[in-house]
């Protein structure tokens, strides 16, 4: 998979914030991002974040689960993610 640039993750962000509030128009909004060139694997993988719960970034997600969410962790945390 090609990396998720942050104006592809506002866009597909965007969309599913739409599709959620008005159901029928979220398929639309993914044919509007597919059109604009955007891959379905990185539509997929934005979902996919979405869906764990990571609403700001950078977000960690270790065996399934969010361990951070929103700003930079000190070293300590990530050290302890990394030796779990």
């Amino acid at each position: 998979m090609s990396d998720l640039h942050p104006s592809i993750v506002a866009l597909v962000s965007l969309a599913a914030n739409i599709a959620s509030n008005n159901p029928k128009q979220g398929l639309c909004q993914v044919d509007r991002l597919k059109a604009y060139g955007v891959a379905k694997s990185q539509i997929d993988a934005v979902i996919e974040i979405m869906r764990l719960g990571v609403l700001l970034t950078p977000g960690v997600i270790v065996d399934g689960k969010i361990v951070h969410s929103g700003g930079v962790p000190d070293r300590k945390k990530v050290e302890s993610w990394l030796s779990a």
